[in-house]
């Protein structure tokens, strides 16, 4: 069970950089005989909480300029276990079929000329 838990988090953090690796080599690109893209945007900001079950965390926050999408992700400090990111154009999300615990969220614009914003919620 320790090994399968390792293994999950292994691979949450590998497609993390994955995507951090992703998202920072498409910021600017250029086709042939087209305009060259520039992502625009700063960190995400006024990360709140807009709903809470026993089971579910919904949050929404807000930002500037033209990010195209975030990645969103948890970790529940119970069990040291760090989602793997989801990617969102949304200004908000739900996370569901959460365990009881006390978990943070993190947000990130998936352009990273800003920073990660958190809030703290306990279930």
């Amino acid at each position: 069970m320790k090994n399968a838990h390792k293994r999950q988090r292994w691979t949450a953090f590998m497609t993390f950089l994955f995507l951090a690796f992703l998202s920072t080599s498409l910021q600017s690109y250029s086709l042939p005989g087209q305009l060259t893209a520039v992502c625009d945007c700063s960190e995400p900001y006024n990360l709140s909480l807009t709903g809470r079950t026993s089971t579910s965390i919904s949050f929404a926050w807000e930002a500037t300029g033209n990010p195209g999408s975030f990645n969103v992700w948890y970790y529940r400090s119970e069990d040291n276990f760090t989602s793997t990111p989801v990617a969102t154009t949304s200004l908000s999300h739900t996370f569901s079929d959460l365990p009881a615990g006390t978990y943070d969220i993190y947000v990130e614009a998936t352009c990273k000329s800003g920073g990660v914003v958190l809030v703290d919620v306990i279930l």
